[in-house]
């Protein structure tokens, strides 16, 4: 289980950096924008099976790049797993 939810979360992270920069490229969009679009992006395709998640973007390299740490917590029948 936890490992279901810690390759959800990285293929959530993941996606939403690229949604973020399709919005750069494609639009031409402000940073907010931008920032906006990989937490919405992120917040959809998130894993539900967490029991905790904090995962935020940030633009780096001039605006070139998308930065998104993480963390979380999973609870499985016998401990709790952070990764």
């Amino acid at each position: 289980r936890w490992l279901r939810a810690k390759t959800s979360q990285q293929y959530a992270l993941d996606n939403a950096a690229l949604a973020a920069g399709r919005v750069s490229q494609t639009s031409g969009g402000s940073s907010a924008e931008v920032i906006a679009a990989a937490t919405t992006y992120y917040n959809q395709m998130k894993s539900r099976d967490l029991a905790t998640e904090d995962a935020n973007f940030d633009l780096v390299d001039s605006g070139k790049a998308v930065l998104a740490p993480s963390s979380a917590t999973g609870a499985t029948a016998c401990l709790g797993v952070t990764f």
